[in-house]
Parts: C-alpha cells; structure tokens; sequence
C-alpha cells in the first residue's frame, strides 16, 4: 500500500507538468496563430476585389463600343499586370498563411519577386500609353498615329514588355543580386534608380499632353465648339489615364523611395519598408477603380455587367421578365391594327358623309359611329 501511494504520488507531478507544459504550448502556438488572423483577412478581401475590378476593367473595353479601339489594348495589358498581383501573389499568401509557410523563405522570394514583375510592366506599360494618347490627341494631323501604333506594333510592345520584366526578375533570382527584400539585402539599391528613368519619361509626356490638350480645348471653346464625339472621348480617356499614373506614384514611390533610403542611411526600419510593400501591391486591386469614378464609359460597363451578373444569378427573375413581354408586344400590335381600322374606316366614309349630308345624314351618323 505503502509503495503504491508513493508511485501514485510521483506520478502526479510528471503528468501535471506535462499538462502544464502542454497549456504553456498551446497558448503560445494560439498567440502566434491570432496574428495572422489580419493579414489573412487583409490578403483575401483584396484577392476578391482586385480581381473582380481588374477583370470588369477588360470586360468593359470589350463590351463598350466607345471603348473598342487599339490603343486600349495596352489598358488590358495593365490589367493582366495588375491581376497578376490580385489573382496569383495574394492568393498564395493566404493559402501560405493558413498552413503556417507564411515566414518561409521561398514565399517571401516569390511575393517579392512577382511584385516585382508587376511593377515594372506597368512602368513600361504606363510609358507607351502617355506616348499613345499624346499621339491620338494633340498630333491626329497626317498618319503618324496610324504609322506608329499599328497593331502589329502594339502587340510587339505588349511582348516586349512581360519579355523584359521577365528576364530582369529572372535574373535577378539566379544571380542573387540587387536589392532584396526577403534577404534584408539593400546594397544594390541604386539600380533603383534605373526604374525612375521611364517614370520621368511617362511624366513628361503626361504633362506634355495635357498642357497641349488645354491649349487645344481652349481655342475650341473660343469658337464655341467643344470638338467632336471622339475629341470628347479620347480626352476624358487621357485625364483618366493621368489620374491612374498618377494614383501609381503615391503607391509605389514611398515604397522605392524607403529602399534608397535604407541602403544609406539605415532609416526607415524593415517593418515600415514591409509595410510600405504591402501599400504599393494594394495598387493592383485600386487602379481599377479609377477609371470607373472618372470615366463615364468604364462606368456604364461596371453598371452593366454587376447587373448581366445579378440577372444570372436570380433565374427567377428572367422567368418572370418573359411572359411580361410576350404580352406587352401583343398589346402593342393590337393597338397598332385598331387604329389602322379607325384610320380606313374614317378616310372612306368622310365622302360618304360629305356627298350625302343632306339627304342620309342619320344613316352615315350610325356608320359612321
């Protein structure tokens, strides 16, 4: 009896810290766990919504006719640049996130270096579109916008522009070199400053197209005239086009801007730097958005395809919607066959009426009626 109170009693502390030390685990793998509830939620509302906007922005230039032009191809390609953000690199890290790799190397490494990629098509994108709308705006005399954005052209800078972003990345992986996020390595930062010269390319002739597009709207309101339907539309793609660069730069600049100063100074930390990364990703979920507060075109096509997308998704409705038009055409060419009766009916004893006034007046009167 003696023996077994005294293993009874030696047992007891053993499993009590066990238990103990087993509470002590949970609550801390519970902790960590808790802190990646908001980057979970932040990475998934902006998967879903950056998606669905980038993909109504291309639904909207195939379905709009005001839209349907070869310069807007290059505003596809943005969005396939901005969806691949949206669509590929946030849904990675959430998948990342719920099954604990989110501090894995190689998720890092693949977070950076599609934003990376997607940074820079949408500087040489944005580039070729101030260069474009310039051309179909201030310079329509003679064929230079036809000889200089055929289609062929189009499509080759297209190419170009994934062919070189590509290879830069690429690139860099292999060789291990220039700035990285992931490694904490800033000693290249100022290759950096390579990404500015296009930048300032895409800003010149911003502002050169809109200093010469307000000279021209000026001169048109002097002769009382505001230009034409397509002056009308290309300039309202042009401010549009302006805003969205524009909105690009106060995402990404803070963020290339940490980087230099980093390198240099030591200033700001890496969790401001991190944090600022996450800013400028969140562009490729916003841009679209801006074409549909500005551009009444892109509006209508947002309007139009949330409701082509709520009929589809309520059959009911669409049943109820066909019996209701059946039977308004019938009523219609029924009314349309009454007065043409009354009409006939009228013309032909108007006569009657005339030439037997006098003599047979009750009897057209009851025809008649």
């Amino acid at each position: 009896m003696e023996s077994s109170s005294y293993n009874s009693g030696s047992e007891n502390p053993s499993s009590n810290g066990n238990i103990s030390s087993f509470n002590s685990t949970r609550v801390e793998y519970m902790n960590s766990r808790s802190s990646e509830v908001g980057p979970l939620i932040l990475y998934g509302v902006f998967s879903v919504f950056g998606s669905t906007i980038n993909i109504f922005e291309i639904s909207s230039l195939i379905v709009q006719e005001t839209l349907c032009r070869r310069g807007n191809v290059l505003l596809v390609n943005q969005a396939l640049a901005n969806l691949l953000v949206s669509a590929v690199s946030f849904p990675v890290m959430c998948v990342a996130i719920l099954a604990g790799l989110r501090n894995e190397h190689f998720i890092c490494e693949w977070e950076w270096h599609t934003a990376l990629a997607c940074f820079l098509v949408t500087v040489m994108n944005y580039l070729c579109i101030s260069v474009e709308n310039y051309l179909q705006t201030c310079r329509k005399e003679g064929d230079l916008y036809d000889n200089c954005f055929r289609v062929q052209l189009i499509l080759i800078l297209i190419l170009t522009t994934w062919v070189a972003a590509i290879s830069f990345v690429t690139t860099l992986f292999v060789l291990q070199r220039g700035p990285n996020l992931c490694q904490e390595n800033f000693e290249d930062s100022s290759m950096l400053f390579v990404f500015f010269v296009p930048v300032f390319l895409t800003i010149t002739v911003f502002a050169k197209a809109v200093y010469e597009q307000r000279n021209i709207t000026q001169s048109l309101s002097q002769q009382n005239s505001i230009g034409s339907r397509e002056e009308i539309l290309q300039r309202h793609l042009l401010n549009s086009n302006v805003v969205a660069f524009t909105l690009f730069l106060c995402f990404w600049l803070p963020f290339l801007i940490s980087l230099t100063l980093h390198s240099m100074t030591s200033v700001p930390p890496i969790s401001t730097i991190h944090q600022l990364f996450t800013l400028a990703q969140i562009y490729s979920c916003v841009c679209g958005i801006v074409y549909a507060l500005i551009h009444d075109s892109f509006r209508q096509g947002y309007i139009y395809l949330i409701r082509y997308l709520c009929f589809k998704t309520h059959g009911e409705l669409s049943k109820l919607m066909t019996p209701e038009k059946t039977r308004g055409t019938v009523r219609v060419h029924i009314g349309m066959e009454t007065r043409v009766g009354d009409r006939s009916r009228k013309s032909t004893r108007i006569p009657c009426v005339i030439s037997h006034y006098e003599s047979s007046s009750s009897k057209c009167e009851e025809d008649f009626l």
